[in-house]
C-alpha cells in the first residue's frame, strides 16, 4: 500500500505541474507526432484511473504479467542447468503459457508539413523539434549509414546542428538530433526517422525553424571532419 501510495502521489504531482515545464509539454507531444494514436500518454493510465487503483488491482495485473512467456537473458559461466534453476526458484515459469505481445508502435509518415504549436506564455525558452520521416532502413548498411549520419548531424558539440545554430550564429541554448529505428528482427521494414531538438529564445524561433529545415534538406557532406568523429 505504501508503494502505491507513493506511485499515485507521483501521478498527481506530474499532472499538476505537466504546465509548469515545458519539457512536459515537448516530450507529450513529440509522442503524438511520432505515433499519433498510439501515442504512451493517450494509452497509458489518466491521473484519475491511477488515483482509483487498489492493491487488488496491481496484484491482478502482476498475476497476468506472470503468465506472459518472457525472455531470459545470463552472461556468465553458470551452466544452462544452473541458470534454469535459479529462475525457476524466482520466477513460476510453468505458469508462463500465453504468448507476449508485440508493443512495437509504427512512427508516422506526411504526406504534407504539419505545424503543432503549443502556448506557454511564462515559459521563457521555446523548444522546437522537427520530425523527418524517412524510408525504412532494412539492412544492416543502411541502419549504420542512419546512424552514423544521426551523430554527424545532431550527436554532440561537434556536429553540423550544434556548429551551425550554437556557435557559428548563436541562434540557440542548445541543439541535438538522433535516429528512429525500428526493430530491425521484427520490424525492419516499418519506417524509420531523424528528430531535432533545439532549445532558443521566443523571438529567434522562426529563424531555428528555417535553417533547421534548410539544414535537413543539405544533400552532400558539409563538414568531412564532423564524419570522422561520428565515426569513433
Amino acid at each position: 500500500e505504501e508503494a502505491l501510495k507513493k506511485v499515485k502521489d507521483d501521478a498527481k504531482l506530474a499532472d499538476k505541474s505537466f504546465e509548469k515545464d515545458n519539457n512536459n509539454v515537448w516530450r507529450v507531444t513529440l509522442d503524438k507526432v511520432l505515433f499519433g494514436n498510439a501515442s504512451d500518454y493517450l494509452t497509458g493510465l489518466s491521473y484519475r484511473e491511477v488515483k482509483s487503483l487498489t492493491t487488488s488491482d496491481v496484484a491482478q495485473s502482476y498475476r497476468r504479467l506472470l503468465a506472459r512467456h518472457c525472455d531470459v537473458v545470463y552472461s556468465g559461466t553458470l551452466s544452462v542447468a544452473d541458470v534454469r534453476r535459479v529462475v525457476g526458484n524466482s520466477l513460476p515459469l510453468k505458469q508462463c503459457v500465453e504468448p507476449m505481445t508485440d508493443t512495437e508502435r509504427t512512427q508516422l509518415t506526411y504526406a504534407e508539413p504539419i505545424v503543432y504549436y503549443y502556448n506557454l506564455p511564462k515559459m521563457r525558452q521555446t523548444l522546437i523539434s522537427v520530425y523527418q520521416p524517412l524510408p525504412a532502413a532494412i539492412t544492416d548498411k543502411q541502419r549504420t549509414s542512419l546512424r552514423l549520419w544521426g551523430d554527424y548531424f545532431g550527436g554532440g558539440m561537434s556536429s553540423v546542428l550544434f556548429q551551425e545554430m550554437r556557435e557559428f550564429r548563436s541562434m540557440c541554448y542548445y541543439a541535438s538530433g538522433w535516429e528512429m529505428l525500428p526493430d530491425h528482427l521484427h520490424h525492419a521494414d516499418h519506417p524509420a526517422g531523424y528528430v531535432t531538438r533545439i532549445g532558443t529564445q521566443g523571438d529567434k524561433a522562426m529563424e531555428v525553424l528555417a535553417l533547421t529545415d534548410s539544414l535537413l534538406n543539405v544533400p552532400v557532406i558539409t563538414y568531412p571532419a564532423g564524419v570522422d568523429i561520428a565515426r569513433q
